[in-house]
């Protein structure tokens, strides 16, 4: 039987070597500055066309969990953009998140809050933000992350039971528990970096270690949430919608302009939207749009 000690270290390795892209010999100055966006977008996207390079590499030639590079593919949840079937998953992945913030989205449709620069102090600012980051976090701490670690548990099946190599093979499977659960540690932990940069901003430590709890805490279940997404759904450009639309979202604020009406729909819709994003979870982001 194969061991998990590699996968795990392989799992590290990548998660890290994000965080390194960004940081190591890098340009100092602000996070929003267009030049210090411009040299993170060219790392993240070099260091992922190396990582999946690596992950032939190492998942197909050296580890041998993954049979050939159409399984890797399918267990990175790498399908077809433009299929019907995957057009329909990311459409109902988008309708739960939908639902998830119809507080916040009131908020927006109520101030008419469309105006790019009320957002975006820059285009590369927006890009890094709705295009670049999720595109890349989510190959990182999903594809890669929990993509191995589904395909060490299928290495361990008689490959001929096999029909696909697809991370839907374990919808519903308590199996990978541990695994959904604990992999987004790796994303959660991998936003300390922030910490690099409030302090050379002159922050408190008080501050830093607030603010990058928080961060950490709540990206840790960010992550997994995708990785529920990723298993009901075997498909990556859902993890990667929900992460471009959260991005642009932000954290719900618990407070709201407005009066007292205004704010009770508002907290109404807050935890209406947390309701029904638990309670029809699985039904949509597996195939059954309400």
């Amino acid at each position: 039987m194969p061991s998990i000690i590699p996968i795990i270290a392989y799992v590290l390795f990548v998660g890290g070597s994000y965080v390194v892209a960004i940081h190591l010999a890098a340009p100092k100055g602000p996070r929003n500055d267009p030049r210090i966006i411009k040299s993170r977008v060219i790392r993240v996207s070099l260091v992922s066309i190396l990582q999946y390079h690596l992950a032939q590499y190492i998942l197909v030639g050296k580890l041998r969990v993954v049979p050939d590079n159409n399984a890797l593919l399918q267990i990175l949840g790498l399908k077809s953009l433009y299929s019907a079937e995957s057009s329909k998953q990311i459409y109902n992945t988008l309708k739960l998140f939908l639902i998830l913030f119809a507080g916040p989205v009131l908020d927006l449709v109520i101030e008419c809050d469309f105006n790019f620069y009320s957002h975006y102090t820059s285009i590369s600012e927006a890009i890094r933000d709705l295009l670049v980051a999720p595109l890349t976090e989510e190959f990182f701490y999903t594809s890669l992350t929990t993509g191995s670690l589904l395909a060490f548990e299928l290495s361990k099946r008689n490959q001929e039971d096999l029909t696909s190599y697809s991370p839907a093979l374990f919808y519903k499977d308590p199996s990978i528990t541990r695994y959904l659960e604990l992999s987004p540690l790796v994303f959660g932990f991998a936003h300390l970096n922030h910490g690099i940069e409030m302090y050379r901003a002159g922050h408190y430590w008080g501050q830093i270690i607030g603010v990058c709890g928080f961060q950490c805490l709540y990206t840790t279940l960010f992550g997994y949430l995708t990785n529920r997404v990723f298993v009901n759904t075997g498909n990556f450009w859902c993890c990667f919608t929900a992460h471009s639309f959260c991005n642009f979202i932000g954290f719900p604020k618990l407070t709201t302009e407005g009066g007292l009406p205004y704010k009770i729909l508002y907290w109404g819709l807050l935890l209406a939207g947390i309701y029904g994003f638990g309670s029809m979870f699985d039904e949509v982001t597996h195939g059954k749009a309400w």
